[in-house]
């Protein structure tokens, strides 16, 4: 058997016990020996980002809105302060 032959007969071997070691991992987490589904954790990590996102896009819109309130509540008190002076 020739080096390049057993080099990959090598990284084959790893590749296997990689692989092995990576189902035990993700299907039994070690501290507790209960289920883990990295898959699950992640689409409840998404859920949770986009229920946070929402909820700041909605604060977000609430407080602009606010300001267009009181910007249009200036304007128009100004606009009736000069309409009942009649210097102007």
């Amino acid at each position: 058997m020739d080096l390049t032959t057993e080099i990959l007969l090598a990284i084959e071997e790893w590749q296997v016990r990689e692989g092995i070691d990576r189902v035990i991992l993700f299907y039994n987490e070690p501290s507790t020996g209960t289920p883990y589904h990295p898959l699950s954790s992640m689409q409840s990590a998404e859920k949770n980002l986009q229920d946070r996102i929402g909820d700041l896009t909605s604060e977000y819109r609430r407080q602009r809105q606010s300001a267009i309130t009181s910007e249009l509540l200036d304007v128009v008190s100004g606009f009736e302060a000069l309409s009942d002076n009649p210097s102007s």
